[in-house]
């Protein structure tokens, strides 16, 4: 089976939409070389809870969202809108 290849890198840590968080989620899972099955088993959510947090989609229970991003390295934050995270808080390279 070929092997899918990761997504690109976020440019920064600024999420504005929910398809953004999703884009982290999957790329942080892809980085750390884990499947959707194994990363949920991991986790401890099921694989259509990891697959709606991968696409996106709204319908998520916080605590299972603070679950997978802690489990993937990731954190989530709150910043002033006026913060230039781009220049502050730039996506570390691969």
């Amino acid at each position: 089976m070929p092997k899918i290849p990761s997504p690109p890198a976020p440019s920064s840590g600024r999420i504005t939409s929910q398809q953004d968080l999703g884009r982290v989620i999957r790329y942080a899972r892809m980085q750390a070389g884990l499947t959707v099955d194994d990363a949920a088993q991991a986790i401890g959510v099921a694989k259509a809870t990891l697959l709606r947090a991968e696409q996106g989609k709204g319908g998520l229970q916080f605590d299972n969202l603070l679950r997978i991003l802690g489990e993937l390295g990731l954190t989530l934050g709150v910043l002033p809108a006026s913060q230039n995270i781009e220049r502050d808080l730039p996506w570390p390279k691969a």
